[in-house]
């Protein structure tokens, strides 16, 4: 499936016969350093990136297929603007009678500018910004990140995001010690509702069989949970893994928690490998 020109380092791995989802990685690098960092099983081996055409025709082949939901990620997508561009622009016009597909892009948000948030809101389909935002403290940011980036800064683009109409969710992974009290929830949560955005998600710490010296990191997304009830937010949607709640006072804002219970890690992940195409 998707391209073989020579050069392009494109793998497409076999997809979930009844799933229309899949992931595309724009890049494996990152200009984070994020201490819980588990690339999602991505191996960056020093081969160059899928050019943006065949990214393109790669998507193309995809939905040829039925697959018609499309996670655009790294890595960091937005360290390749001219590429994740021509793939969105790409997917805006209807190719060979196929419909044109949901876009969701997966991003820190560091790099959003006016031009991919035009692009975004312009999209024609379905489409969602989830940015992954793990502080609203800048010390707290920066020692998770490995950056000196600021927190106020991404959560000003998150701004012009939903000013734009762009639909966005900012999700933050829980680290005993570091985000996981409730004031910390709390002004998480403040900062999304201030920044217009649709929801915010605490997602539990994903401690693979090989990163044992997260374990002290870990609070569960039981305890989460927990402390949202105790300020007053109330189960609105229940499922296996994940809760979304509500509080009457921030009404439009859903909040959810994610448990991850998983320990093998992403590299041998069925559910999310066999749908991913990548740059390894």
């Amino acid at each position: 499936l998707g391209p073989k020109a020579t050069g392009n380092n494109i793998r497409l791995e076999k997809l979930l016969p009844r799933s229309r989802e899949w992931r595309l990685l724009i890049t494996a690098e990152c200009n984070y350093r994020c201490i819980f960092c588990h690339r999602e099983g991505v191996r960056v081996d020093g081969k160059p990136p899928p050019d943006p055409a065949a990214l393109l025709a790669t998507c193309r082949s995809a939905l040829a297929l039925g697959y018609n939901d499309i996670t655009l990620s790294g890595g960091e997508p937005l360290l390749r603007k001219g590429a994740l561009r021509h793939v969105i622009k790409g997917l805006s016009v209807p190719h060979n009678g196929m419909p044109i597909p949901s876009i969701t892009l997966v991003t820190n948000g560091a790099l959003l500018d006016p031009h991919i948030i035009s692009d975004l809101a312009a999209y024609p389909g379905p489409l969602k910004l989830n940015v992954s935002l793990h502080a609203v403290s800048q010390d707290t940011f920066q020692q998770i990140t490995g950056t000196r980036g600021d927190p106020d800064a991404v959560l000003a683009l998150v701004r012009q995001a939903t000013m734009a109409g762009i639909e966005v969710k900012l999700n933050c992974v829980i680290l005993k010690e570091m985000n996981h009290s409730r004031a910390d929830l709390l002004a998480f949560i403040k900062a999304g509702k201030a920044a217009g955005v649709k929801a915010v998600k605490f997602l539990e710490l994903l401690v693979e069989q090989d990163r044992r010296e997260l374990y002290p990191f870990f609070y569960s997304e039981e305890a989460v949970r927990r402390d949202l009830a105790n300020a007053g937010f109330v189960p609105a949607l229940t499922m296996p893994r994940r809760i979304v709640m509500r509080n009457p006072l921030l009404p439009g804002l859903d909040v959810e928690a994610q448990k991850c219970v998983c320990k093998f890690g992403c590299e041998s992940c069925a559910r999310l490998r066999d749908r991913t195409v990548g740059q390894d």
